[in-house]
C-alpha cells in the first residue's frame, strides 16, 4: 500500500500488505447517463471530469480525475492532453500524458469504467485571469478531431511578487544549483532562550525556473553535528511552491524554530537549504557541495 499526497500525488510512504492477484475491471458496472465527450471513432467516451480546485496560484498543483468507458477494445498507445484556454481560444497552458497511466488503456475490455488520475503543475509565468479545460485525444502523434471543454471556469490567482530586495540582516548570496540564490538571511543575535521559538527570515532569490517541487530545511546543530531544533516546510508557509518562482524573484521565508526546554545552554550552529521532498536531494552550489548553508552561530542562554 502506498500512501500519496491527494493534490500532487507524490508517494510518502508505503507498507506492504501481502501478496494480491490483479484482474480487469469487472465489465458490469453501472455506466453513467450520457458521455461528455467521444474519442478515438467513438471507441472511448469520457464519462466525467474533475478537479480538485477550481482555482490556483501559479506552481501550485490541481489534481484531474478523468473517467473513461471503453466501448471497444484500445489498442494503439493514446495519449491525453489536457489544456487551459484562455481569451480567444488559445491554449496558455497544456499537458500531455498516456491514457491509463495506472492501468494500461490496452488491457481494458468493452464497457470498463476506468478512473484515471493525474497531478498537473500550473506554470510560474501563467497569467491571472478566467480558463476553461479542455480535453483532447492524440494517438501516434495525431490529435483526435474532437476535443470537450468543461463549461465551469478555472481562476488562475495573482501572485504578489517582489523583485526588489528586501531587507534583510545578513547577506550571503549563497548559490544553490545554479537556479536559486539564498540572498541574505535575519535571525537573533543575541543570547536566545530556549523557552522562545528561533525565529528565521530566508530570503531566497529565483535565478531560472524550477520544474520541481523543493522544501526548506532550517537545523539548529549542537557540536556533535546533531539537529537539537529543525523546521522542515515549502517556502513561505507553504504558500509559495518553488515551482512558481519567477528568474528575479525574491522570496521572504519565515521559520520557527521550537527549541527543547531543556536545551543546554552554549554555542550552536543555523543552517539552512532547499532538498527535493521526493528523493531527499538537496540542492548544492560551488561553496556548499553538501547542499548545507551556514547561516551563524546561535547562544543559547542558561534556563
Amino acid at each position: 500500500m502506498v500512501a500519496f499526497r491527494s493534490d500532487t500525488l507524490a508517494e510518502l510512504g508505503t507498507v506492504g500488505l501481502g501478496k494480491f492477484v490483479q484482474s480487469a475491471p469487472a465489465s458490469a458496472q453501472a455506466t453513467p447517463a450520457g458521455a461528455l465527450a467521444k474519442f478515438a471513432d467513438a471507441r472511448l467516451e469520457l464519462q466525467a471530469l474533475q478537479f480538485s480546485r477550481n482555482a490556483a496560484a501559479p506552481g501550485e498543483p490541481v489534481r484531474v480525475d478523468l473517467l473513461w468507458r471503453a466501448a471497444a477494445l484500445l489498442p494503439e498507445q493514446l495519449v491525453v492532453r489536457l489544456a487551459l484556454i484562455g481569451p480567444g481560444s488559445q491554449r496558455a497552458a497544456e499537458w500531455r500524458m498516456q491514457l491509463g497511466a495506472l492501468y494500461p488503456a490496452q488491457r481494458w475490455q468493452p464497457d470498463n469504467l476506468v478512473r484515471d488520475a493525474h497531478a498537473l503543475t500550473l506554470p510560474a509565468a501563467l497569467p491571472a485571469g478566467e480558463y476553461q479545460w479542455e480535453v483532447a485525444l492524440e494517438s501516434a502523434g495525431a490529435e483526435d478531431a474532437k476535443s470537450y471543454r468543461a463549461a465551469q471556469s478555472f481562476g488562475v490567482i495573482e501572485l504578489a511578487r517582489q523583485f526588489e530586495a528586501p531587507g534583510m540582516q545578513t547577506q550571503l548570496h549563497a548559490q544553490l544549483d545554479g537556479r536559486v540564490l539564498l540572498a541574505g538571511f535575519s535571525a537573533p543575535r543575541g543570547a536566545q532562550s530556549a523557552r522562545k521559538p528561533l525565529e528565521v527570515r530566508l530570503i531566497w532569490q529565483c535565478v531560472a525556473l524550477l520544474p520541481q517541487h523543493y522544501r526548506v530545511f532550517v537545523h539548529l546543530l549542537n557540536a556533535q553535528g546533531q539537529i537539537v531544533a529543525q523546521s522542515d516546510a515549502e517556502p513561505a508557509g507553504w504558500t509559495r511552491p518553488t515551482t512558481g518562482w519567477l528568474p528575479g524573484e525574491f522570496i521572504v521565508d519565515e521559520h520557527q524554530l521550537q527549541l527543547p526546554a531543556a536545551l543546554p545552554a552554549g554555542s550552536y550552529m543555523l543552517q539552512a537549504g532547499l532538498y527535493d521532498a521526493a528523493s531527499g536531494q538537496r540542492l548544492s552550489g560551488s561553496s556548499n557541495p553538501a547542499g548545507v548553508v551556514l547561516l551563524q552561530p546561535v547562544q543559547v542562554a542558561a534556563p
